[in-house]
């Protein structure tokens, strides 16, 4: 739990950091004005989250341990 929280501060600082550097954001369920928008097309676009295979986010549902797993590695 310790772990997931220090990824998801780690999600925030970039929002909040990097908005000039996101590219645009593939995902459709991620809108535009949304808080995370920024950097969740920054975390897409080197490659560290890729989405599931319909092409959504899902960033409402929690995340498994595998799949935080894939994140920090």
């Amino acid at each position: 739990m310790k772990k997931f929280m220090a990824v998801l501060a780690m999600v925030a600082v970039v929002a909040f950091a990097a908005p000039a550097l996101a590219a645009t954001n593939p995902f459709m369920d991620v809108p535009q004005g949304h808080w995370s928008y920024d950097a969740v097309g920054l975390l897409a676009s080197r490659g560290i989250v890729s989405g599931y295979p319909d092409g959504a986010f899902k960033g409402a549902q929690p995340a498994t341990r595998y799949e935080m797993a894939s994140v920090v590695a």
